[in-house]
């Protein structure tokens, strides 16, 4: 069977996060939690970034059990002058 087009696109998709280093803002829950899962199986590197530094070490070692790699920073990023 040949691949499809969109297959391919994918396949590139891929290539192209294996090995590169991506900083991703409210990683430990939702959507940013499931990104930063769904980025280690495509092989990036990944520094990981939010207030609860709990929930970043636990989503952390569960990357590192995938095989892949995790860093973590607890930090808030939101405008302080705004609360």
């Amino acid at each position: 069977m040949v691949p499809s087009f969109r297959d391919s696109g994918e396949q590139v998709q891929r290539m192209l996060l294996r090995a590169k280093t991506i900083l991703l803002v409210g990683a430990s829950s939702g959507i940013g939690r499931a990104l930063a899962l769904e980025l280690a199986r495509e092989g990036a590197r990944l520094h990981l970034v939010a207030r609860r530094g709990h929930l970043l070490e636990e989503l952390a070692r569960e990357i590192r059990g995938m095989g892949g790699e995790a860093h973590c920073f607890a930090a808030d990023s939101g405008d302080r002058s705004r609360r």
